[in-house]
């Protein structure tokens, strides 16, 4: 996991990264925001700064995002990601929706000017 900081202020906003313990259903990003910081655009920025990073530096081919079905800005922010809904899972006893995006489709949607810069 990463700090995501305030560029200008440096004020910590909350985490973004990565999870895949032995056992875990895939290459997983997640983060969390302090509150006061939630619907700014931050959890998008950090997403796809993580996401850039998992495909062009990690060189990983999947990544996928668990998320509570009632959270539904989180939803909303994977979903801006391109990552697509691929099923509900049980995990550690609660039922997660498991989002995903392979390397093609985030290549897919990634501006030519965006690759370049990572």
């Amino acid at each position: 996991m990463w700090a995501v900081e305030h560029k200008e202020t440096g004020a910590f906003l909350g985490t973004a990264g990565f999870a895949e313990p032995e056992g875990w259903p895939g290459f997983e990003l997640a983060g969390a925001l302090a509150r006061r910081y939630w619907r700014q655009g931050y959890a998008t920025e950090a997403g796809r700064a993580a996401l850039g990073y998992a495909f062009n530096v990690l060189k990983k081919e999947r990544v996928i995002s668990l998320v509570d079905p009632d959270n539904l800005a989180s939803i909303r922010t994977v979903e801006r990601l391109g990552e697509r809904l691929e099923g509900r899972i049980q995990h550690f006893g609660k039922e997660m929706l498991c989002f995903g995006i392979d390397r093609e489709s985030y290549e897919q949607g990634v501006s030519p000017r965006e690759l370049m810069a990572s």
